[in-house]
Formats: C-alpha cells, structure tokens, sequence
C-alpha cells in the first residue's frame, strides 16, 4: 500500500530522535459519518466523522475544548477529512501538546476548536473507531405509535441488571422494531441480535423515561431526522456503553 512521503519522514525522524514513534490523539470515540449524520448536520455529501462519545475515566482534550458527542468532524487544520482512518492519519503522528483546529458541523452550523493533542500510550490508535452499529434482525410488528417504529418499555432496576446495564441506568428498552424500519438497521431489540437490547436515553439531548417523552422529543429533529443516545449494556463488566444514532422519523424527508 501506498505510504504518503511526508508521513513517512514524520516517522523516521520520530525514530531518529526519539527511538520510537510517538503518537498522539484527540482521545475520541468515533465512526464514519451514515446519510442521516450528513443530512442532520447538513452537509451536501456523506462524508466526515462522528464523534461517538469520549473515552471512559479519563480526560479528553476533545471535550475540554467543548466537542460534543454526535458532531461531525470535517476538517483538522484546514485539511478536509473525510473518514475515520483519514482522522487517524491526520493527528496521530502529531506530537503530544501540539494544538489543532478542528472544524465540525453539529445541527445549528459549522464550530471550530482548538484542541491541545495527548499523547497516546502503546499500540493503541490514537482515535480507536467505536464499536459498529450491529444491523438488527427483524422485529416483530410494532404496536406503539411513535414516529421511529419502536416498541418500547420503561427501563426498570429490574429490567437493567437484566440487560447488563447499571441499576441506576435510565431510558426506554426496545421491545421490537416495526419491519421496514429506519431504526430496524441502526439498533438492537431484546432477544432478537444475539446481545443485550439496546436502550434509548435521549432524544435531541433530552431524557426520554417515558413513551410521552419519547413522542414529545421526536418533534425535535432536524431534516427529519433526530439523534438519539443509546446504551447497551456489557456483559463481562456490566458498563452502559453509549453511542450517537441518527434515524429518519416515518415522513421525514
């Protein structure tokens, strides 16, 4: 494969000076930007990364600098990026505390950030993709009314120990997702993917606890299209590990 020149100098010298090649990161979680990120934050192609959420116990320039989970990243220093490898690319053979300006687009427009790069220790890549959203096997047919095709279930303590999750943990646990779906591809009912159900706890930034509020946060989306966080839970550690979602709601554009 094809090395680009100016990388390959980076680490030479980074060999040369220091006997090994440091690595540095934003310390983000992130994937390669779906039709419904694009859409959302209105761009005119399928192109960027999105920022999935921040790495567990520990500090994160990113959101030191004020990046939110869900932003779509599409530039660093000018330099238009356009997938999750190319991000890797880009700040990981930076040194550690050299600062970049990072462009993203969230649904109220275009942000800029100035990010103070930390090292990363290890092998590790310095800005890991997150988990893949694992394609949903078909639900049964839905019985609720709201937009995204969901059955739903108020998450109890109960029901959290039963899904691997924090008794504390608060949301929606789907039940099934009506066939045919926009959600059917993007996330995971119970007893029906082989792992623990996923769980909605926001809508456009707001708690939903309730099918009411579920109802109520749909109104919020843009381009009809809304984000949602969503949870899963761990079965080894019993972790809820959050990601960003986009769906387009049924009459959406």
């Amino acid at each position: 494969f094809a090395v680009p020149i100016d990388l390959a100098r980076n680490v030479m010298q980074q060999i040369i000076e220091h006997g090994r090649v440091e690595r540095a990161g934003l310390r983000v979680l992130v994937t390669d930007v779906t039709a419904e990120d694009a859409a959302y934050v209105g761009l005119d192609s399928i192109v960027g990364v999105k920022l999935d959420r921040f790495p567990p116990g520990e500090e994160s320039p990113a959101e030191k600098a004020g990046m939110k989970p869900g932003d779509v990243i599409t530039s660093i220093d000018g330099q238009p990026v356009r997938y999750v490898a190319q991000l890797q690319q880009v700040v990981g053979f930076r040194h550690a505390g050299e600062t970049v300006r990072v462009e993203v687009m969230r649904g109220d427009g275009k942000h800029d950030f100035t990010v103070r790069l930390a090292g990363v220790a290890g092998s590790a890549t310095p800005d890991a993709p997150a988990a893949p959203e694992t394609p949903a096997p078909k639900g049964t047919p839905d019985t609720g009314k709201n937009l995204l095709g969901l059955t739903v279930e108020p998450l109890t303590p109960t029901l959290a120990a039963q899904s691997f999750l924090p008794p504390a943990t608060k949301g929606l646990l789907i039940r099934s997702i009506k066939e045919g779906a926009p959600a059917e591809e993007k996330l995971c009912p119970a007893d029906a993917c082989g792992r623990p159900a996923d769980v909605i706890t926001e809508i456009e930034g707001k708690p939903v606890r309730s099918e009411a509020e579920l109802r109520d946060a749909l109104n919020g989306g843009k381009h009809g299209i809304v984000t949602l966080t969503v949870v899963a839970g761990d079965q080894h550690d019993r972790t809820a590990t959050p990601r960003i979602v986009r769906l387009r709601i049924a009459g959406g554009n």
